[in-house]
């Protein structure tokens, strides 16, 4: 153990937080105090802190955050204890007791001696040499600390405490002090001393020209006395032309007033075109340009209609034309027939006339055949002859009837020859299809007509009705056109006299908003009609005010030059004091301003001396604790001047702040055992760990507790968990296991 550490012997806490009666004896190297969550291990961590510096000044609201509501017992309204601390300069009991509201005592005994030292200084910054802030940031580490890169404040005071051993002595206010001090004295716009210099030339030249200037005064006051009289006649001359061209303002308002009241019977009498356009209508209701675009929309749908249904009357027209042409052109086209029936009647009457032919030619050669052989048939022979010959003439008298009915097929439908009647049954299953294409065409055409009538009709019906709605009088319904541009004339004539008269009101309501007409009728009742235009009244009264500007800024300047004459005209031997008063000020003042240099090159040699060896060192030192406790992964871990941390990863430098929780977590606790070996040179304080390890994994805690073994300072490490006081044991590190089941029975 170093000789400058600080050793806490003995730790008695008769009252503080829900601890009560407590003893407990550390020892030096490691103290290991492992007990369950809310047992007093925070709380005896926190009465450290309180026996060297008290409960913190900050007022919290919160419990968590405030020492005093979180730490004194309810049932006492007090905390008191003890510590005994054993130092390189002796052996000390510290005290200290706190009863609110705000009640505190703190006593420090020589164990050796038994007398009370350093009365009414605090213990902390007794025997650690800093004060609370540091001590927290340093060496006392709170239970879920939260690593922050960077701390101006704490950079500052530890620049402070090495250059000045006072963390309260700030070297960068005492440099800002130094050069605030010689600017008040150098500054070229507010300094002490170029203001003097310039008030002793002055005086100078006040000495050399008091004598001369007394002689002026007497010129000027006669110089001034003849200007007031002129400015006092121009300005009766100013006020006669000011007062002829505010009358001319005054009539003017009176002009305005008249224009007023015509404006409003102006707009009266655009209300009542208004009106009158507006009884035009239905109700006194104007249909809006949407209504009666609607209207013409309609009307354009309806003359559309219309000529679509004149279209289509004229192609129906056309097929009834073509057909009656057919008609004419074929007897067959009026027939009430089918094509397939046609043609099958005529086959037919053909094809008998063809078979009875066949049949009687062939019974007239059967006749003639028995005829020829009726001595082979016999007796029968006469009879079959006649017979057959009978037959024969029976289908010779139907053949010749059948080719008469053949001849005369076509007189029914009025057709005339056979070559004829052939052609026309032969042309007639396309003539067919025409005629039912024309009918079917005129069919239809005829449908669309009567679907467009009745659409035409409904669209006249519906313009009627709305027209009707709004428009007064008698409507000729024969004339819808007329009746739409009726309607729209009046309408737009009637929004147009409505927009004039409500452009008239609005106008008439800004100016009466703008104007107050109970006042301009007051500020114009006496005006009378200008005798002359204004423009020559503005030009007279120009010419006289500039006239009256130019005394004035005369009597200014005689005024001026008198005050100046005065001032100058001074009693040359006070002249002589204040000028030799004044020059033995700025010889004073010159010797403190090069003391203030110099003292300002000094501090300022000084402070970058301490700037160039507190980095390195910080980083020196952290650097090695790191590269422990990162297990080789990190060797250098930058600290600037600010107390911003960096490590170097990939060729790049990044901060501190990328790393992972528990590697971060290392990180600053090997900064703040670097700031121990650079704060702490008399006297190294205990370090104090309430559960910080809670975040570093197995390899990182092992790590960081062989750093800590190391260390050459009393070390508490408070936690709720078994892995730091089993891996310390296992590696047959010497440490105090403190239980604080058993310490909590003792007795003080």
């Amino acid at each position: 153990m170093n000789s400058k550490s600080i050793i806490i012997d003995r730790i008695e806490i008769s009252a503080f937080g829900a601890l009560k009666e407590v003893l407990i004896e550390p020892k030096s190297g490691l103290n290991v105090i492992v007990a369950p969550n809310e047992s007093g291990k925070s709380t005896i961590a926190a009465f450290i802190k309180f026996i060297f510096y008290g409960f913190s000044g900050i007022r919290l609201q919160t419990i968590a955050d405030n020492e005093k509501k979180k730490y004194i017992p309810w049932d006492l309204q007090h905390a008191a204890g003890a510590i005994i601390i054993k130092t390189p300069k002796g052996r000390y009991r510290v005290e200290r007791s706190f009863s609110l509201p705000a009640k505190e005592n703190v006593l420090i005994l020589d164990t050796t001696t038994g007398k009370q030292v350093f009365n009414g200084i605090c213990p902390g910054n007794q025997f650690f040499g800093v004060g609370e802030e540091v001590f927290a940031k340093s060496t006392f580490f709170r239970q879920l600390f939260v690593p922050q890169s960077g701390d101006d404040e704490l950079a500052e005071q530890l620049q402070n405490l090495i250059f000045s051993a006072d963390e309260q002595t700030s070297l960068s206010k005492a440099m800002k002090r130094l050069k605030d001090a010689r600017n008040s004295l150098t500054s070229r716009t507010n300094g002490q001393l170029p203001k003097l210099r310039k008030q002793y030339d002055e005086l100078v030249l006040e000495f050399t020209e008091a004598e001369k200037q007394n002689s002026m005064v007497f010129i000027a006051q006669k110089q001034l006395k003849k200007v007031q009289q002129d400015i006092a006649e121009k300005q009766r001359e100013v006020d006669i032309i000011v007062a002829e061209r505010e009358n001319i303002d005054k009539y003017e308002t009176k002009l305005k007033l008249v224009n007023f009241e015509e404006q409003d019977k102006l707009i009266d009498k655009a209300l009542n075109e208004y009106n009158t356009a507006k009884n035009n209508f239905v109700g006194g209701v104007i249909p809006d340009r949407e209504f009666i675009q609607q209207l013409i929309n309609d009307n354009l749908k309806l003359n559309g209609e219309t000529q679509a249904i004149k279209e289509q009357e004229q192609y129906m027209q056309d097929n009834i034309d073509k057909y009656n042409i057919l008609c004419d052109e074929s007897p067959l086209a009026e027939a009430d027939v089918e094509s397939a029936e046609l043609s099958d009647k005529y086959s037919g009457v053909k094809t008998r006339q063809i078979i009875f032919f066949i049949i009687a030619a062939v019974l007239g050669i059967a006749s003639g055949i028995a005829y020829y052989f009726h001595t082979l048939i016999g007796d029968y022979a006469p009879i079959i002859v006649y017979s057959l010959m009978g037959l024969s003439g029976s289908f010779g008298i139907l053949f010749i009837v059948s080719f008469f009915m053949w001849l005369n097929f076509g007189k029914k439908y009025g057709i005339m020859g056979i070559g004829e009647t052939k052609n026309m049954v032969a042309e007639y299953p396309m003539l067919e299809v025409r005629i039912k294409t024309l009918n079917s065409d005129i069919n239809d055409a005829k449908k669309r007509i009567d679907e467009r009538k009745e659409k035409c009709n409904e669209l006249v019906q519906s313009i009627i009705i709305r027209i009707s709605q709004h428009m007064q009088g008698e409507f000729e319904q024969t004339n819808i056109t007329t009746g739409i541009e009726k309607l729209d004339s009046l309408s737009a004539d009637a929004r147009t006299k409505l927009a004039l008269y409500e452009s008239k009101r609005k106008t008439q309501e800004i100016i009466h908003a703008n104007a107050d007409i109970e006042k301009l009728t007051e500020y114009s009742k006496d005006a009378v009609l200008p005798k002359r235009n204004v423009d020559e009244v503005d030009r007279e009264v120009h010419f006289h005010k500039a006239a009256l500007n130019a005394l004035i800024a005369k009597e200014r300047e005689n005024e001026q030059i008198l005050i100046t004459h005065t001032a100058r005209a001074k009693n040359p031997a006070e002249l002589a004091g204040k000028r030799d008063s004044v020059a033995k000020i700025i010889n004073d003042l010159d010797k403190k301003a090069t003391a203030l240099d110099t003292a300002i090159e000094l501090l300022d040699t000084a402070s970058n001396f301490m700037r160039s060896t507190i980095s390195p060192k910080l980083t020196q030192y952290a650097s090695e604790y790191f590269d422990n406790a990162s297990c080789g992964r990190y060797r250098l871990l930058e600290v600037d001047n600010k107390l911003n941390l960096s490590y170097s990863a990939r060729a790049y430098t990044k901060s501190a702040d990328f790393m992972s929780a528990g590697t971060r977590d290392s990180a600053y606790l090997c900064l703040r055992l670097a700031l121990i070996k650079v704060l702490y040179r008399d006297a190294i304080p205990p370090v104090i760990l309430d559960d910080v390890f809670g975040r570093l994994d197995h390899d990182r805690l092992a790590a960081m507790l062989d750093i800590l073994a190391s260390v050459d300072s009393q070390v508490f490490i408070f936690s709720c968990v078994n892995r730091e006081r089993d891996y310390l044991l296992g590696k047959g590190v010497e440490l105090n296991d403190i239980n604080l089941g058993n310490v909590k029975i003792l007795s003080i």
